[in-house]
């Protein structure tokens, strides 16, 4: 048996327990007057907003300031995608082009991909490296090396005669391409690559709610194996081994019509679609296990009046516990970590005192252990959040749990050489104890 790591605690801190229920959106003015397509977030938090006739704005300040940007003199292409790589390198993708700003959006070049086909999602792994979603036959993907200078058109197996709606990598080796036939037999379809695209293969047992109403819209994944996917009648699945078989979640509707995009991290996972049904996603803390409604009231909020089809939410992002999605008429509705029921603790924080040094590897599952604490305080009755901060800053999922006077962290991959923070958050203080492995 593994040894349990033994982190010694003399703090009254209670288990992990339910949250609040999820608050009203913040709907925000871009200043845009489109139906916006796509949104990214900066590491410092500033937000990029795009749409229809190359509508492209900047939000500052958690969304309160906004400018607009433009991608060249009467451009008028649509923006299908947006994403931040760094601090001001900005990747804008349209329907045939490829826009790259090094200064946060205030110039741009671009390269244009020569095959015809409408470019839907992109999953940049840097700002070279590109997988693009499109319609067109017969693959539906396709790839630069190269930061667009040349494309090519990317072979399946079997051949595809899909319409790809979605692209993501959850590794650079390991991606996933979503999306489904369009015809008069419609069908779902996941492909899947293990070798950075070298090779991709149709993955069986893809959900599916109605045989005529099943593409696949979106899919995220937070390592190579848990994932998320969305799509065509309110159908929400989740995978735990790579895809190959998948759990088809039970919502409170079946009949909604889309759900389009999902963003997340770790296990906190938003989801979004058409405005219907009183609704217009899903919000899960815990990848899927419960759903909490997320309200449709946005629409009667908008900040001009919402026409066409402005009531669907087609594009969302995540990053540090706020969330942004987008809709008609410049819409941004934004979700932040308090009004999503997180625990916002104040800036004050606790030494748990000397740093605790255990020899590497710890294995995925092996618990840190906290103990002293009184049985009374680990019931769930005071809700508390633990995380386990890596070397460069990112949060590593756990699993929390009760033993006795005891609270057990077990992360979720295994840990290697290096200097971790174990941080319990209360509503009140921020207590930290450093780990170090090695």
């Amino acid at each position: 048996m593994k040894n349990t790591l033994r982190l010694t605690l003399a703090l009254a801190i209670g288990l992990l327990g339910s949250f609040a229920a999820i608050a009203q959106f913040t709907v925000l003015n871009s200043g845009l007057r489109a139906n916006l397509n796509a949104v990214a977030i900066a590491p410092n938090g500033t937000v990029y907003v795009g749409g229809l006739t190359g509508a492209l704005a900047k939000g500052t300040n958690n969304g309160a300031n906004w400018s607009t940007l433009s991608l060249g003199v009467n451009n008028t292409d649509t923006i299908t995608g947006l994403k931040v790589l760094g601090a001001d390198t900005l990747l804008v993708l349209t329907r045939r082009k490829l826009y790259k700003s090094l200064d946060g959006g205030v110039t741009f070049t671009s390269t244009t991909n020569p095959y015809r086909s409408t470019m839907r999602a992109f999953a940049p792994i840097n700002s070279n490296n590109i997988w693009v979603a499109s319609n067109a036959e017969p693959s539906g993907l396709f790839h630069t090396f190269n930061g667009g200078l040349s494309w090519d058109s990317v072979a399946m197996s079997p051949t595809s005669t899909s319409s790809f709606l979605g692209v993501t990598f959850a590794t650079p080796l390991v991606g996933y391409a979503t999306g489904g036939s369009f015809g008069a037999n419609r069908f779902p379809a996941i492909y899947r690559t293990k070798n950075g695209g070298l090779s991709w293969d149709s993955l069986p047992n893809v959900p599916v709610v109605l045989p005529a109403f099943s593409q696949q819209w979106a899919s995220y994944f937070y390592d190579a194996a848990h994932g998320v996917s969305v799509g065509a009648k309110n159908m929400l699945s989740v995978t735990a081994d790579s895809g190959k078989t998948w759990n088809l979640l039970t919502t409170s509707d079946n009949s909604q019509p889309y759900l389009r995009c999902i963003a997340g991290s770790l296990d906190t996972i938003l989801t979004f679609g058409d405005a219907g049904y009183g609704r217009s996603g899903y919000f899960s803390k815990n990848f899927g296990q419960s759903l909490t409604d997320l309200p449709a009231n946005w629409v009667n909020q908008a900040p001009n009046p919402i026409t066409g089809n402005g009531n669907r939410i087609v594009a969302v992002a995540y990053l540090n516990r706020n969330g942004y999605a987008v809709a008609g008429s410049g819409t941004v509705i934004k979700m932040t970590a308090a009004s999503m029921g997180f625990i916002v603790s104040s800036p004050k924080a606790i030494d748990l005192g000397a740093q605790s040094i255990y020899p590497m590897p710890i294995e995925r599952g092996q618990a840190f252990r906290v103990t002293g604490l009184a049985s009374s305080l680990v019931d769930g009755s005071t809700a508390v959040e633990a995380q386990l901060i890596n070397p460069t800053g990112q949060s590593i999922q756990l699993n929390t749990s009760a033993d006795g006077n005891a609270l057990l962290l077990s992360p979720k991959q295994a840990l290697t050489s290096g200097t971790y923070w174990v941080m319990i958050q209360t509503k009140e203080t921020t207590y930290r104890k450093l780990v170090v492995i090695n």
